[in-house]
């Protein structure tokens, strides 16, 4: 699970699970001493953010940090773009920083857990995502990101145990079936792993992530009809890796001695797609598509079904 930080904002809003957006409000003390400048600023800051103008951003926020230079939303603010920018340590020390001026400050504690895991420091981010909870207990973004730790940390049981907490509060919600299935595939238990994927991509059908461990589950079982779908999918989402698994059916395909039988299919695949090896460039997504569609049409015939148990 790999959940972004919390994005700042001038004003709260809603938005989807993944942007989870973050309020910019100092403390009454602070705005008692600023004036409109620093609204304007922090303002202006916001929309660097959200046009992903990070190094403005940055530049803005230190800019607001100088009129409230104790407000820990700010400071916080300051160590997300710092984070967004790779910079994850130094993004680390101003969300600590964030901490010591507002303890209770539940999205520093969020995004230090998020700059932590970037930097491998997965225990302490666990406790970073379960002090954001203590103050907010409703924070999904916390709980899934609470799993990606357990994940990284390989304590799959944990992942699960979180997971299927945030699907029983999120039940459409695809990143908790995908974080499931990365668990249950952690724990050896790849029928539930594949059950949780599936669900993952009818929630979302661009969840790439998804497509590739289902389509890696089935190569491993020889299942390759049951690639299919999901290659179709990969070669949209992610041509390169789609083509990848492309190359795995067609190796799969061109190696059976009855292909002969089947000329005409063979000879379309060959147009579409076997020029690649034969020195030409790479072919573009609708070539490659087109011969996904003739390779999927030979493997589809009655005695291939029959090899491949699908």
């Amino acid at each position: 699970m790999n959940l972004s930080p919390r994005t700042p904002a001038v004003t709260s809003l809603a938005n989807s699970f993944i942007t989870v957006l973050l309020v910019v409000i100092c403390s009454q003390n602070t705005f008692a001493r600023t004036d409109s400048t620093l609204t304007a600023t922090l303002a202006q800051a916001v929309r660097y953010c959200h046009a992903e103008r990070w190094q403005e951003a940055l530049q803005t926020y230190k800019s607001a940090l100088q009129v409230a230079p104790q407000s820990s939303e700010i400071t916080n603010n300051l160590g997300y773009c710092y984070g967004k920018l790779g910079h994850y340590e130094t993004a680390i020390k101003h969300h600590r920083k964030a901490l010591e001026f507002d303890a209770n400050n539940a999205s520093a504690h969020y995004n230090l857990g998020w700059s932590l895991n970037r930097t491998g420091k997965h225990r302490e981010a666990l406790a970073a995502y379960y002090q954001a909870l203590a103050l907010n207990p409703q924070d999904t973004a916390a709980i899934g990101n609470l799993g990606w730790s357990y994940l990284e940390l390989k304590d799959f049981e944990q992942a699960r145990y979180v997971y299927n907490q945030l699907a029983e509060r999120c039940p459409d919600n695809a990143f908790a079936q995908k974080g499931l299935g990365k668990a249950f595939e952690g724990l050896g238990r790849t029928n539930e792993a594949i059950t949780a994927y599936n669900q993952a991509v009818r929630l979302d059908s661009g969840m790439t992530e998804a497509h590739k461990r289902l389509a890696t589950i089935f190569f491993a079982r020889k299942q390759e009809l049951k690639v299919f779908p999901h290659c179709a999918a990969l070669l949209k989402l992610d041509n390169r890796c789609g083509r990848q698994f492309l190359d795995r059916l067609v190796a799969a395909i061109v190696e059976r001695p009855v292909i002969a039988a089947y000329t005409p299919i063979y000879e379309r695949y060959v147009s579409e797609y076997g020029k690649e090896y034969a020195g030409e460039s790479t072919p573009d997504a609708n070539r490659m598509e087109s011969a996904f569609v003739a390779v999927q049409r030979l493997a589809e015939l009655p005695l291939y079904k029959r090899d491949w148990n699908a």
